[in-house]
């Protein structure tokens, strides 16, 4: 007979096993009939005999009862039964017999122990007894499959889950790296050249043809190796108009051909078009926005850890640009988005820059871009390079710029527009005639011109020699307006027409019926920092000094308005996409005069006898700011919410800031005051005007209460911070903003107020909240000359060498910047130290040397009145000579070198291990490798802290000439 006990442990055991399958998911739907039946009813029948089990171990006769003697056993009684099966299956349990159940224990155990006393029911124990045997042995091999499958799905689980993680990491990784590249190319949007580029007009079906066919730009277009070819022209014969026709269609970026056509399009209206390090960063944009893979990793981190110096360094800049093409080059594994040839080289292509109106570019971009166009041997590359990078220039055929690039005469070709022989001028005069025959037709339609009257007109112009494409433009301007349009008339009026650019200029600008507001118009134009919209000089030319608001002003609707501007201005001036241009170049030149001219002067031009040319230098530069600082002041003045809710746009980047983006119509103008109007104020020198107005307002808008912030200084310091990590200060006040500004005229009334209860001695030493900064080292940092020396005027209640909570003294901060007249009058006073060490530990002389400003070092290097260590080491152990070796100073680097009694060690390590010669090595600074490796006191082998010697950073960056320099030591 079983033991009771035992099968109530089988049955726990059953319980626990069936638990544990459903805790890990076992699916029990396959198991027989049988087992699924028993195990519905196992939890009841566990709960039952669980109690059993309890009573019978408390209770001695509940165990008899149900071990039972002979006559009450279930053997017995199933023997019984089984001789008489009909009257036993008609009985139940319930209906045996109970005597020893009621003696034995409770009412409660009375029916459960009635149970086990029937034979049916000790038959099922027994059944169940074994059943729950053989469930038992297939629970054991069963836990260990479950155990198999739960840890397959666990590992699988965990397996996706590192997967997942992976992949989530990956995507972070992903979405950081264009965020990062994101930001870097909108850093090198520094001008809208696309849009600069298009405000050229097409060129006219069938010109141009002649320089695409000419021998010497095919020779350019079909060479495979680096080169260059120069364009020379004079004003008005079609330079730009070619330039924008060779990049839209001539030598446009082709996937096909892996041509990545960039270009900059050189303008000397605007800041932003003219300087060689704003077309660098358009150009670099241009490539990495064409060949995405051209950005890589170690590029993208230079730009981040050399920031604004960085994107204001047209060296550093050119340098990215070369080593683009060296990695091409030496790397068999860049690609740049196309499938490879040879499954690790980059297929073939070209880098095609396209530069127009070169001679429009500062006189120090020119020598810059002349230099390294030489040092980077244009002309003697090699034929086998996998990519190449060709230049296209074009400018006037100006002294300076011939000497500039003077070197390439026996090595680049160059192109002149209005041709160097009987044969080249014969084809760009009939390109002309193509012109004129187009305009003609343009204008016989609009006219309805007689067979006839086409001819004469055709004939008459053809006659007139020496023609430029601008001319025939304005020419035909002039015919357009003709009241009567005869043969004879025509005739008349052509052979009457003024044969000089000049002359034609003053001749259009002479039929203005409202010379006043032309004139005015013309100064607006030709002195604005960015191009105005129509709705912006609509507003300029109706705001007064007494208008409040954009309801005072009377405007015209901006599609009459450009109407009427250009019924004022004729084809003076242009409007592309509602951005007001000049039509030209050498409309500036015609009318702007750097110097004070006579009032009463009138203008004869020498060519043109009998031509008064009223027009002809007649805006003066100083005047036309003023207009315009006039302008912008009375617009910030308004009684404007925007203006005191600091509600309108606040822009942070050129981008940001372009002429399309101007608000509502309460906002327009608004934004483009708030940058400019300092500027315009220094360039009309107004200094204390004969009636103090300008003075006056420059005060009101620098009247500034601390709690609350001016809205249009804070559009003005997030254009004209130095560094764009600096977060906007608070606890400014009016002398802060004057100073930083450089505002004089405020800065003398400020000064001048009685300084009773010491109002001036606070005001003069006072800080920011943010940054700590007193007047003196904003004034200096930004090397307002003026200010600083009316500052320091103030000798005995002025601390002009304050530090800021980096500890950077004023003359911290000139140096920094390069401006010498600054650091001339801080060291004049003899109340700083020229050595002063800030936060990081870094002297005047090294923030000097990290700027490559050679004149200041000079000045620290040989003031008399104190020594200034040229070896100091920062807080991270880097000397004067190891910043210039970082950024490429090689001036710098050299008057270090020359120093006597070789007052610097060249070969001090870092915290990080880097000397000199490696951080130069790392960055690419060939130049500066030479001079060290010149010393003979450098370790070529040195390591870093982790191992690296400079021909190792070398080569990982692929600068080439480095590493052969390197390799030729002889130390390597």
């Amino acid at each position: 007979m079983a033991d009771p006990l035992g099968i109530m442990g089988v049955i726990g055991v059953v319980a626990q096993i069936i638990q544990l399958g459903v805790q890990f998911g076992l699916d029990w739907n396959d198991a027989p009939a049988d087992t699924k039946s028993f195990i519905a009813e196992l939890e009841v029948l566990s709960l039952v005999l669980s109690e059993m089990k309890k009573k019978m171990i408390d209770d001695p006769e509940s165990r008899e009862a149900f071990e039972g003697s002979s006559s009450h056993s279930p053997t017995t009684t199933t023997t019984a039964s089984t001789s008489t099966p009909d009257k036993e299956e008609e009985a139940s349990p319930e209906e045996t017999d109970t005597s020893v159940l009621v003696s034995a224990s409770s009412s409660t155990m009375t029916e459960l122990l009635g149970a086990f006393l029937a034979k049916r029911t000790r038959d099922a124990v027994e059944n169940l007894h074994r059943r729950c045997q053989a469930l038992n042995s297939m629970a054991i091999i069963d836990t260990a499959a479950i155990g198999a499958r739960t840890y397959n799905k666990v590992n699988q689980m965990y397996i996706r889950q590192q997967q997942s993680s992976e992949q989530a990491e990956k995507k972070n990784d992903q979405l950081i790296k264009i965020q990062r590249k994101a930001a870097l190319m909108r850093k090198l949007y520094t001008s809208a050249y696309r849009d600069r580029k298009d405000r050229n007009p097409r060129r006219v079906k069938g010109t141009c043809e002649w320089f695409t066919h000419h021998p010497l730009f095919q020779t350019w277009k079909d060479n495979k190796s680096s080169c260059l070819l120069r364009v020379s022209a004079d004003p008005g014969c079609g330079k730009s108009v070619l330039a924008k026709y060779l990049v839209d269609e001539v030598l446009r970026s082709s996937t096909h051909e892996r041509r990545t056509t960039c270009y900059f399009f050189f303008k000397d209206d605007f800041v932003d078009q003219r300087t060689s390090e704003s077309c660098m960063c358009c150009i670099l944009r241009q490539i990495f926005t064409q060949r995405p893979k051209f950005l890589s990793e170690e590029i993208l981190t230079k730009f981040e850890e050399d920031g604004d110096q960085l994107i204001g360094s047209f060296r550093g800049l050119w340098d990215i640009l070369i080593d683009i093409i060296n990695t091409v080059n030496q790397d068999m594994s860049v690609d740049d988005g196309g499938v490879s040839t040879t499954g690790h080289s980059p297929a073939g292509g070209e880098i095609i820059c396209v530069l127009d109106a070169l001679d429009e570019c500062e006189d120090r971009g020119q020598r810059q871009f002349a230099e390294a166009l030489r040092n980077s041997n244009f002309g003697r590359t090699a034929q086998n390079n996998r990519i190449a990078l060709k230049f296209l220039l074009t400018s006037r055929p100006y002294t300076q710029i011939q000497r500039d690039f003077g070197f390439f005469n026996t090595v680049i070709p160059a192109i002149h527009l209005d041709g160097e022989g009987e044969v080249e001028v014969g084809k760009i005069s009939k390109e002309i005639n193509v012109v004129i025959e187009s305009k003609i037709k343009d204008l016989t339609s609009r006219l309805q011109l007689l067979p006839e009257e086409q001819q004469t007109l055709k004939d008459e112009m053809n006659r007139i020699p020496h023609r430029t494409y601008l001319w025939v433009h304005l020419i035909f301007e002039i015919i357009q307006d003709s009241v009567d349009i005869t043969k004879e008339s025509l005739r008349l009026t052509i052979r009457n027409l003024p044969t000089t650019i000049e002359a034609v200029y003053d001749k259009i600008l002479g039929k203005t019926r409202n010379p006043s507001k032309a004139k005015k118009i013309l100064h607006i134009v030709v002195a604005a920092e960015r191009p105005l919209v129509l709705k912006e000089m609509a507003v300029a030319l109706a705001i007064k000094e007494n208008h409040r608001g954009h309801n005072d002003l009377e405007l015209e609707p901006e599609t009459r308005f450009r109407s009427t501007l250009r019924e004022i201005c004729g084809l003076f001036v242009t409007v592309i996409d509602s951005k007001i241009y000049l039509l030209h170049q050498t409309a500036k030149e015609f009318l702007v005069q750097e110097t004070t001219p006579d009032s009463d002067s009138v203008v004869v031009d020498n060519e043109e006898t009998g031509f008064l040319l009223r027009w002809k230098k007649s805006l003066q530069v100083t005047e036309s700011h003023r207009i315009l600082a006039e302008i912008c002041m009375w617009r910030l003045l308004w009684d404007d919410v925007a203006v005191k809710n600091n509600s309108f746009h606040v822009a942070t980047t050129a981008a940001d800031s372009d002429s399309s983006k101007i608000g509502t119509d309460d906002h327009i103008l608004l934004d483009y005051s708030a940058q400019n109007w300092v500027t315009h104020f220094h360039n009309a020198q107004i200094d204390d005007d004969d009636d103090g107005t300008m003075a006056s307002m420059a005060s009101r808008l620098c009247d500034q209460d601390p709690t609350t912030p001016l809205s249009w200084f804070k559009r003005h310091w997030n254009r004209r911070r130095l560094n764009e990590r600096m977060i906007y200060p608070t606890g400014l006040n009016s002398l802060i903003i004057a100073s930083f500004c450089g505002l004089e005229c405020v800065v003398v009334k400020l000064l001048a107020v009685e300084s009773t209860g010491g109002i001036v001695d606070r005001l003069i030493n006072s800080r920011d909240d943010r940054y700590k900064g007193t007047p003196l080292a904003w004034a200096a940092e930004y090397g307002h000359e003026g200010v600083v020396r009316l500052l320091i005027a103030r000798r005995n209640k002025i601390d002009v060498d304050s530090e800021n909570s980096q500890r950077r003294t004023p003359l911290s901060f000139a140096a920094e910047h390069g401006h010498e007249v600054v650091l001339k009058m801080l060291l004049d006073t003899d109340k700083v130290d020229a050595d002063a060490k800030s936060n990081h530990g870094r002297s005047p002389l090294s923030y000097a040397a990290a700027g490559g400003h050679e004149r200041i070092v000079e000045m620290l290097l040989l003031d008399t009145r104190q020594r200034v260590d040229p070896d100091a080491k920062d807080s991270g152990n880097r000397t004067p000579l190891f910043w210039a070796a970082w950024y490429g100073m090689i001036g710098v680097v050299n008057m270090l070198l020359l120093l006597e009694n070789h007052r610097i060690d060249v070969d001090r390590a870092d915290d990080c291990g880097r000397t000199p010669l490696l951080a130069a090595a790392r960055n690419g600074r060939e130049e500066v490798i030479k001079s060290l490796l010149n010393t003979r006191r450098v370790d070529v082998n040195h390591q870093d802290s982790k191992g690296r010697t400079p021909l190792w950073h070398a080569t990982r960056r692929k600068h080439v000439g480095i590493v052969q320099l390197l390799r030729l030591s002889g130390g390597v």
